[in-house]
This record gives C-alpha cells, structure tokens and sequence, in this order.
C-alpha cells in the first residue's frame, strides 16, 4: 500500500467557498482520492472522494461549501491512497 498527500497554503476565507481541480485517476489497483479542508477550529468529512480507476482521462472536479465559518485560515489536504504497486 502507498499513500501520498499534500496541502495547500494557508488561505483566508469565508462566505461560500468553490474548491475546482483536476485529476486522473486509472489503472489497476487505485485505491482512493480524498480532498479536506483544514482548519484549526475543526476537523472536516472529506468535501470530495473517489474510489477505483475513472478511466484514461483527465477529469474536473467542483465542489462547493456554503456559509462557510471558520474566522481562522484553512488549508486544502488532498490524500491518494493506492492499494497495490
């Protein structure tokens, strides 16, 4: 099993808050992409996951939380985990 992950700077935000990327995801043995939002306050459920190979193509993901509260700075963590190498 392999895992990987990295974050974004920290960030100022509030109000509604639009997260859009791009990935690809193919082959045997694809585990799973997972997106959260960091925050010092509070932890987070993953605002974006995907599980299994998505096909031989680039693809765009847009995800979108409204009212957001934290007062403080938040950060993007993207985790890929593959099962098998």
């Amino acid at each position: 099993m392999q895992f990987f992950s990295f974050d974004t700077p920290a960030l100022r935000v509030s109000g509604t808050v639009c997260l859009r990327f791009w990935y690809h995801i193919f082959g045997k043995n694809i585990g799973q992409l997972l997106v959260y939002m960091l925050s010092l306050e509070e932890s987070q459920p993953a605002m974006f996951q995907v599980t299994e190979s998505q096909g031989n193509e680039w693809r765009e993901a847009v995800t979108t939380i409204e009212n957001f509260q934290f007062l403080d700075r938040v950060g993007i963590l993207y985790e890929f985990l593959r099962v098998k190498y």
